[in-house]
């Protein structure tokens, strides 16, 4: 099992950052306001809270249901449709990743909206880095992909602090699609 090289955050009721050079903790929202550490200017990185330390482990992974929100009607055929080597890699999270994903940026969608429950299949290969979600991230992993098929990152914007995967969608199979009528059902599920 990869050995994370940072922390795993002790709280999951706040949204913790990280310098990267100073290694001071400090809340998502000072960061919003410094971008940047406040207290020495360095880089920040999102921890991973608490809940989201088992994704750490392999097993735990593949085993895992993720989650992908959209409003496309034929989100997986689209993707497959482009040619081999460019695939676009797909961001894949936790069912409150899917959900914040909705409230955020599909709010005004006049498609419905569909939540997929998505497996990794077998074969796909792991990489064993934690990637961070910086501000340049995860365009430079798309350009410029390492070894593997499924790549870790700490997400920072939906359920900030939880562990998502971008994956090579030729690794994934669907489960099944749960079609959304309303906004209710999301806000009844989020809050």
């Amino acid at each position: 099992m990869f050995k994370f090289p940072g922390t795993v955050a002790p709280v999951t009721a706040e949204t913790l950052m990280r310098c990267r050079e100073c290694h001071r903790y400090f809340t998502k929202e000072q960061e919003n306001v410094f971008f940047a550490c406040p207290q020495c200017s360095g880089r920040t990185v999102m921890d991973i809270h608490a809940s989201s330390g088992k994704y750490l482990n392999d097993d735990t992974v593949r085993e895992s249901y993720w989650y992908h929100a959209t409003d496309g009607q034929d989100w997986m055929g689209s993707l497959l449709s482009n040619d081999i080597p460019n695939i676009p890699l797909v961001h894949v999270g936790t069912e409150r990743t899917a959900l914040e994903v909705i409230l955020d940026k599909h709010i005004d969608s006049p498609h419905p909206i569909s939540i997929f429950r998505i497996k990794l299949k077998a074969n796909a290969v792991l990489n064993e880095t934690i990637f961070f979600d910086d501000n340049d991230w995860p365009e430079t992993l798309k350009e410029d992909r390492p070894a593997g098929d499924v790549y870790r990152y700490v997400n920072r914007w939906e359920a900030a602090g939880s562990i998502s995967l971008l994956v090579d969608p030729r690794y994934l199979e669907i489960v099944s699609v749960e079609r959304l009528t309303s906004y209710t059902e999301v806000w009844d599920r989020v809050a």
